[in-house]
């Protein structure tokens, strides 16, 4: 496109706070990538739909597919913000909902080794679970090309990491090493042993990091490769502006400098005394958190789903 000279090269340059308009070609150009790339949010929506009824209907639970599909794609606030904006939303959801697809395939797969003990001999059966690993490494290359691509979803990470360590690195054994007898018929008891699997681990470490390095080694074979990835660490967590620069953002911290502004006005015209006016006049305005205590708080507040993502792991694995 731009060698033919429809496109101009403005349009994907970085361009100044000023003198930024954009062709009109480039304007199409966007809306018409962004309609395309929608197709991807259909894929995942449809892959995330029918992979969650198969689950559910196996479990014996309804589940109306085609109902989860049109409330995915046909989500009034993702076409109105994401045909506007230009961020490519749509397909970025598209691969999380591909991802989360493969992920309860994977789940809807068990591997358990059975240990029997009869007339003094053991007995071992173990049930085939490729297709398990295959749906997960599925799941967990999409996530971290996805991870490539838009650095916001992050804070998804830690779940994917924990759900996956325990129940695709982790096998588990069925040891039937006991019998009772209960009026006259005889029954086999059983527990439950996890055994972590290192080759599962490094399989799926290998996996996760090739696709998401991958779209790093043209910067890496640069003659000034760290220049260039200190570049991108600087415009991907850009700290330096500050982390509440954005007063129109939706998350805790608008509600955090809507305290604080309120909290200064009340200040300023609320008679105080001066003992007092002195000992809150450090706080107010309200200070603004620094990188690394918003960090602890992120963390601290992705234990409960960490610990969440565990159990689920366990518990499917049973």
């Amino acid at each position: 496109l731009l060698r033919s000279g429809w496109l101009d090269a403005r349009c994907l340059d970085l361009l100044p706070d000023v003198d930024n308009e954009p062709s009109e070609n480039c304007v199409k150009f966007h809306r018409g990538t962004v309609i395309l790339s929608d197709i991807v949010l259909f894929v995942g929506a449809y892959l995330m739909s029918t992979s969650m009824g198969k689950v559910l209907r196996d479990n014996n639970r309804p589940h109306n597919t085609l109902l989860t599909f049109l409330l995915v794609v046909t989500n009034p606030g993702l076409i109105m913000l994401d045909h506007v904006h230009f961020q490519y939303n749509g397909m970025m959801l598209g691969i999380l909902l591909c991802s989360i697809a493969c992920i309860t395939r994977g789940s809807n797969h068990k591997m358990v080794d059975e240990v029997t003990e009869q007339h003094g001999e053991d007995r071992s059966e173990t049930k085939s679970c490729q297709s398990h690993q295959l749906w997960e490494l599925g799941g967990a290359a999409t996530f971290a090309a996805l991870l490539a691509m838009k650095h916001l979803y992050l804070t998804l990470a830690p779940l994917y990491l924990f759900y996956l360590l325990r129940h695709h690195c982790f096998i588990v054994k069925k040891e039937i090493n006991y019998k009772s007898y209960t009026y006259r018929k005889e029954t086999h008891k059983s527990e439950m042993k996890f055994h972590f699997s290192w080759k599962r681990f490094f399989i799926l470490a290998a996996v996760t990091l090739a696709c998401f390095l991958g779209p790093f080694i043209p910067f890496l074979m640069q003659s000034n490769s760290i220049e260039q990835l200190e570049q991108m660490l600087q415009r991907l967590f850009p700290f330096g502006r500050g982390l509440v620069h954005y007063y129109w953002a939706a998350n805790i911290w608008a509600l955090y400098l809507f305290a604080s502004r309120v909290s200064t006005f009340a200040f300023r015209r609320v008679p105080i005394p001066g003992d007092i006016r002195s000992i809150v006049e450090s706080f107010v305005p309200f200070p603004e958190p620094t990188p690394g205590v918003v960090a602890i708080i992120l963390l601290i507040g992705l234990v409960p789903s960490m610990i969440y993502a565990w159990n689920v792991g366990t518990s499917s694995l049973k």
